[in-house]
């Protein structure tokens, strides 16, 4: 990238959290991994942090934030493609070739007895 474009970029402020619980999130999530209830959550933050907000509103935050991070994810991640995850035929992988090549089946595959598994 340009170093001008860079540099303003670089100038430009920081774009503030669109949600007002933002700022509460560790506190949502380990109020959360402790077991309360969104309800309970809600209250918490109505009692001791000033925050009006209701159990539902604490559910689709969350929500939200989880999906936000499953697509940063997702997408860091390259992915195979369709070819690259079907690209053997059935008929290798019925004679047993993919265990040669170091990959293991949980299970044993005889056509002529119930599956077994390792």
């Amino acid at each position: 990238m340009d170093h001008e474009l860079s540099a303003m970029l670089d100038e430009l402020p920081e774009k503030r959290p669109r949600s007002r619980l933002e700022p509460y999130r560790e506190l949502i999530v380990e109020l959360r991994s402790r077991k309360l209830t969104f309800q309970d959550i809600a209250e918490v933050l109505a009692q001791k942090c000033g925050v009006r907000v209701t159990g539902s509103g604490i559910h689709d935050f969350l929500r939200r934030r989880n999906r936000q991070a499953k697509v940063s994810l997702s997408s860091s991640q390259q992915r195979p493609s369709a070819q690259d995850r079907f690209a053997r035929p059935t008929s290798e992988l019925r004679e047993g070739r993919c265990a040669q090549e170091g990959n293991t089946a949980p299970f044993e595959f005889d056509p002529s007895e119930p599956l077994k598994l390792k």
